[in-house]
């Protein structure tokens, strides 16, 4: 990711208020992330530059100041008070820049979100515009050991080859109705705009992880090695965690699944009783058992069915220290495509943005399923 780190660097760079911007931005992000979505680990300041209290709607206010001051200033637009915000809205020039600035905004969260969301199996690569990436699948043999008489010069001769799967990413695009007057006049928030299409991408995208990920762990063998068992049970589950550490390299296996997967993850002896302050109680899962960790997958909800797309009927053994079964590649930055001020009747501009990602399987590294 250092080509897109250092292309955000530079978009920072390239005002005097780019950088502050980006910061803005990133911590408006992180706290919607952490109190609208839940999402941890993530840090936010509840105070302004001067260290009074902030409200997030305050803060989105703020946010959507700076942003249309970043366009304007990009624009070459010095004085904005020059003409009413109904005849800005006609600028090309102006519309234009507020789809690209728009753009690097998103892409400056879009990668960290991905990695948040999927990252424990899934290996996410930037590349450039017109790119595609290909990963290298070594071998996960051994050399066959074999006893030869005092007499041979050598044994028979072994030989490893290692194989190749190339990644090609495909554009996908959402078209949404916009009015740069409305943005202008402050009737429409540019933030929360920028805030659901991050979100509408990173959720198609995690969607399309989750999709390899779990086509991969259903072509896994019934059969020897015994990876895939139909039906939970302790001894199972630790007859598999054991295979997939020492296929591994000995990488402690780990147990991943949602919160209703993980909550058949329990002990045999049906007699065990569960504390009130139990973390089975607290979040519906234990945290370690037979030596593993337990993580949860958060449930990613399908807006077209309101359907949850993570399957709850199912348990992987995966070694998170080894090489990661799916492989994500994002292709370049966001594209925006605008139509004209006056294109509709309606005076709103179709904007169209465009992101290109694939995703395929390559790895050595071996996982388990337990079907539930």
């Amino acid at each position: 990711m250092d080509n897109k780190n250092s292309m955000i660097v530079n978009f920072a760079h390239q005002t005097d208020t780019g950088e502050a911007l980006m910061d803005m931005w990133t911590d408006f992000w992180n706290q919607d992330q952490t109190v609208n979505h839940k999402k941890l680990g993530l840090s936010f300041s509840v105070t302004d530059k001067f260290g009074k209290a902030i409200s997030f709607a305050e803060k989105r206010e703020l946010l959507d100041n700076a942003i249309k001051q970043e366009i304007f200033t990009r624009a070459g637009i010095t004085n904005p008070q020059m003409y009413p915000v109904e005849v800005w809205a006609t600028n090309q020039q102006l519309s234009w820049h507020t789809f690209a600035v728009v753009n690097m905004l998103i892409d400056a969260v879009l990668p960290d979100t991905i990695l948040q969301s999927i990252g424990e199996y899934t290996d996410v690569r930037v590349v450039g515009w017109g790119d595609n990436a290909s990963f290298e699948v070594d071998s996960r043999d051994l050399f066959t050991v074999a006893k030869i008489a005092r007499g041979i010069r050598e044994a028979e001769a072994k030989k490893v080859y290692k194989g190749m799967v190339t990644v090609t990413p495909e554009p996908r695009g959402v078209t949404v109705a916009s009015s740069l007057y409305r943005v202008l006049a402050g009737k429409e928030s540019l933030a929360s705009f920028t805030v659901r299409a991050a979100r509408s991408m990173e959720t198609e995208v995690a969607l399309d992880a989750y999709a390899a990920f779990y086509a991969a762990m259903n072509a896994l063998p019934t059969a020897s090695p015994k990876l895939r068992q139909v039906g939970y049970t302790q001894a199972g589950l630790l007859e598999i965690a054991q295979r997939v550490t020492a296929a591994n390299g000995g990488r402690q296996a780990m147990v991943v699944g949602t919160k209703a997967a993980l909550g058949q993850v329990v002990p045999a002896n049906s007699n065990y009783l569960y504390q009130l302050e139990s973390d089975f109680v607290k979040i519906g899962h234990i945290r370690e058992f037979l030596g593993m960790g337990l993580l949860e997958m958060p449930q990613v909800l399908n807006w077209k069915d309101y359907s949850l797309a993570l399957s709850d009927s199912r348990l992987w053994i995966i070694s998170p220290g080894a090489e990661k079964p799916v492989k994500l590649v994002l292709e370049g930055s966001t594209l925006a495509n605008m139509g004209g001020t006056f294109d509709n009747a309606t005076l709103t501009q179709n904007a169209t943005l465009i992101k290109s990602w694939g995703t395929g399987v390559a790895t050595t590294a071996l996982a388990g399923q337990i079907e539930l």
